[in-house]
C-alpha cells in the first residue's frame, strides 16, 4: 500500500486586485497521515454514510462528511501571506485524511465565473507538478454544481507518495477547496458522490440559525432586587458616564494576524438604571455569540448565570477523570453559578471574589491603585498569581496604556505592550478606539497598529 499525505497550503490560491493572469502558485506544505496499513484508530471512509452532515454556519457550506472534526485553523492574511482570510477544517481516516479550506479575498477581481475557476485550476495544477514532478493527471472535470462552478482533480503523485483528490467551488470572491490524499483509486471514487453534496447556506439562514442558537442557550434572568448594595456600579468600574443603557462592541483589524477580517461584534452589554449589569453576551473570534452571562440577586447576594454556545470549530473539551475514583460534591446552589464579594478602599474597587454556588472560592480578582494607575492582579482559586496587568489611565479613566506581563507557568507570549487613542460622544464615553501594539525590530521597540474598536452606546 502507498504511503498517505495530505496537502495544507500555506498560502492562498491568490488572483489580486490588478492581476489579469492565472493567481500566483500557491506553496504547498505536506503531512504524513500515518503508517501504510494502519488504522490509528479512524474510521474507514469505506463506512462514510451520506446521510451525515457537516455543517459551517461560518463557512456557509454544508456537506456529506461526519459532524466530529479532528483538526480546525483560523487562517489569517499573514498566515496565508495575502489579504485572504478563512478556515481550514480535517476529517482522518484509516485510509487518509481530508481537508477543507474556504478563504475570503475582498480585494480580488474574483466574481465566481468559471473562466476565475479555470485560472486557478490551472494554478492548482501547476502547483502540484512543481510540488511533485512525477505527478500525473488521471481526471479532470469542470462543472457547475448546485449553482456553483466547481472543477476536480485527481492526481497520481508518484512512487509511493499517494492519491491526492481536489475539488474546488468558487463562489464570488469565496474559494473552497478540499484536499483528500488517500494510498488507492478506490478511496477516492468513494469522495465523489460526497463532493457532489457540497451545498451553499444562505446568509438569511445563517442568521437565523444563530439567533435559534442564541435562543436556546439565553439563561433565565434572575431576580434584580432586593438589590444589594455597593460604593460603585458595574458602569462606573468600566468608566462609564451617564445613564447607560446598553454597549455594543465591534473591533476590526489592522494587523492581518485575525481569521476574520472586517468588523465584527465583540460584546453587548446591558445595565439597569444604576449602572447594574443585567446581561453580558460575548462573541467569539468568529463574531459568533458564545457566552450570555445574567446578573441578579439571590439571598443578599450578587450572583450570575452563564451558558455557552459551541461552534463546528469548537468542540466542548473532553472531560478529564476525576483521580482517585469519583469525589463527594458539596452541594451546590442550582439558581446560580458564581455570587461575587467586593472590597472598596477610600471609594474604589479593591477587590473581587468571585464563589462558586457549592461555597468554594474561585478567581480572586486585585486592583491597586495609585495616581492616574491601576495594577491588576488574578489569583486563581488555590491562591496561585496567575495573571497581571497594568493600565495607564486619562482623566476620564480611560487606558491609554495596557501591558500584560508574562508569568511563568502561565503565560507563553511573555510581556504585552498597548497603547490606545480614542473618539468620544457628548457624554465623554468613548466610541472608537485605535490600538496599538509594541513590536521589536532590529532591536528598537516601536508601535504597530493592531486594532480599531467601536462601542454604539444607548442611554436611559
Amino acid at each position: 500500500m502507498k504511503s498517505l499525505f495530505l496537502f495544507t497550503f500555506a498560502a492562498a490560491l491568490v488572483l489580486p486586485a490588478a492581476a489579469q493572469g492565472p493567481p500566483p502558485p500557491a506553496s504547498v506544505t505536506v503531512h504524513r497521515s500515518g503508517s501504510p496499513g494502519k488504522t490509528n484508530g479512524w474510521r474507514s471512509i469505506r463506512s462514510l454514510p451520506l446521510s451525515e452532515e457537516f455543517v459551517s454556519l461560518d463557512g456557509r457550506f454544508r456537506i456529506a462528511l461526519p459532524k466530529d472534526i479532528q483538526g480546525f485553523g483560523a487562517l489569517s492574511p499573514k498566515q496565508t501571506g495575502t489579504t485572504a482570510s478563512g478556515q481550514q477544517f480535517t476529517w482522518k481516516f484509516a485510509e487518509g485524511e481530508v481537508v477543507m479550506i474556504y478563504l475570503d479575498f475582498p480585494d480580488s477581481k474574483l466574481t465566481g465565473s468559471s473562466a476565475d475557476l479555470d485560472r486557478i485550476t490551472s494554478n492548482t495544477k501547476n502547483s502540484i507538478s512543481k510540488r511533485f514532478p512525477k505527478a500525473t493527471l488521471l481526471y479532470e472535470n469542470q462543472s457547475v454544481l448546485n449553482g456553483i462552478p466547481s472543477s476536480n482533480l485527481v492526481h497520481d503523485l508518484g512512487g509511493n507518495e499517494g492519491l491526492v483528490t481536489t475539488q474546488l467551488y468558487l463562489d464570488k470572491t469565496r474559494l473552497y477547496r478540499i484536499n483528500a490524499a488517500f494510498a488507492d483509486r478506490a478511496a477516492a471514487a468513494i469522495l465523489n458522490p460526497t463532493f457532489k453534496t457540497f451545498r451553499l447556506i444562505s446568509q438569511a439562514e445563517v442568521d437565523a440559525e444563530l439567533q435559534k442558537k442564541y435562543e436556546s442557550m439565553k439563561p433565565p434572568p434572575l431576580p434584580q432586587s432586593p438589590v444589594v448594595a455597593r460604593l460603585t456600579s458595574d458602569a462606573q468600574e468600566e468608566s462609564l458616564k451617564g445613564k447607560v443603557k446598553k454597549v455594543v462592541e465591534e473591533s476590526e483589524d489592522r494587523s492581518g494576524a485575525w481569521s476574520l477580517q472586517g468588523k465584527k461584534l465583540d460584546s453587548v452589554t446591558y445595565y439597569d438604571q444604576t449602572g447594574a449589569l443585567t446581561q453580558r453576551d460575548s462573541y467569539d473570534s468568529q463574531g459568533n455569540p458564545f457566552q450570555i452571562i445574567v446578573y441578579g440577586y439571590i439571598d443578599g447576594k450578587r450572583v450570575s448565570n452563564s451558558k455557552t454556545i459551541r461552534y463546528e470549530y469548537d468542540p466542548p473539551p473532553m472531560a478529564a477523570p476525576l483521580a482517585g475514583g469519583v469525589k463527594q460534591e458539596t452541594a451546590r446552589d442550582i439558581r446560580y453559578e458564581y455570587s461575587f464579594e467586593y472590597k472598596y478602599e477610600i471609594g474604589k474597587l479593591t477587590e473581587r471574589q468571585m464563589i462558586y454556588n457549592n461555597g468554594k472560592k474561585g478567581m480572586r480578582y486585585v486592583y491597586m491603585h495609585s495616581p492616574n494607575q491601576v495594577e491588576e492582579l488574578i489569583y486563581t482559586a488555590d491562591g496561585k498569581l496567575n495573571q497581571r496587568y497594568l493600565s495607564v489611565l486619562d482623566a476620564g479613566g480611560n487606558k491609554v496604556e495596557w501591558t500584560a506581563f508574562g508569568l511563568a507557568n502561565f503565560d507563553i507570549y511573555g510581556d504585552r505592550k498597548y497603547k490606545y487613542t480614542y473618539e468620544f460622544d457628548g457624554a465623554g464615553n468613548w466610541t472608537k478606539k485605535f490600538t496599538s501594539h509594541e513590536i521589536t525590530e532590529d532591536g528598537v521597540k516601536t508601535f504597530r497598529p493592531y486594532s480599531v474598536d467601536y462601542r454604539t452606546i444607548t442611554y436611559y
